[in-house]
């Protein structure tokens, strides 16, 4: 039987490799590089998924921004800036 503290762990170190790849692709969302649902589904996996590793303010500013991107409405430069800050702090985490 795998231990479930081990389990979760495991899972919480590919959210850290995911973040990584999700970090990349907002970066080249901001520069206009990114198609808008492959942006939408990091986003909105980033929002659901990171409270659950014990990061809500990632998920918290992901959220945000991911009620803009459903909403068909803008994100400014500012919201992204934010958005990959959290990221960066998870990283170092």
């Amino acid at each position: 039987m795998t231990d479930p503290r081990a389990r979760f762990n495991e899972l919480r170190d590919r959210f850290l490799i995911r973040c990584l790849e999700d970090r990349d692709t907002i970066a080249r969302a901001q520069e206009g590089y990114t198609q808008p649902e492959i942006l939408r589904f990091a986003v909105h996996r980033l929002a659901g998924a990171a409270g659950t590793f014990g990061f809500p303010d990632l998920s918290r500013v992901a959220a945000e921004i991911d009620d803009l991107l459903v909403e068909g409405k803008p994100v400014p430069d500012a919201d992204f800036e934010r958005l990959l800050n959290a990221i960066d702090a998870v990283l170092v985490h």
